[in-house]
């Protein structure tokens, strides 16, 4: 019972050295954030790298008074 015991934790202690040395021997990063994009934010992005700064139209416009003596 006890031979297997100690064979259960040495191979359990292997598995997670194994595992942790592989974690973080490779250096895996992220892409670039418009590769990972999808749907809407992805079509942010193009337009954005296409030098379209408001892709949805969201920006507010400043308009004058709107009255008879102050018109634009």
């Amino acid at each position: 019972m006890a031979s297997l015991c100690g064979r259960i934790a040495a191979s359990t202690a292997r598995k997670h050295v194994l595992c942790y040395s592989y974690r973080f021997s490779s250096k895996v990063t992220m892409g670039d954030p418009l590769e990972h994009a999808t749907g809407l934010e992805k079509r942010e992005l193009l337009a954005k790298v296409a030098g379209n700064d408001n892709p949805f139209d969201l920006k507010v416009i400043k308009r004058g008074p709107g009255t008879r003596s102050a018109t634009k």
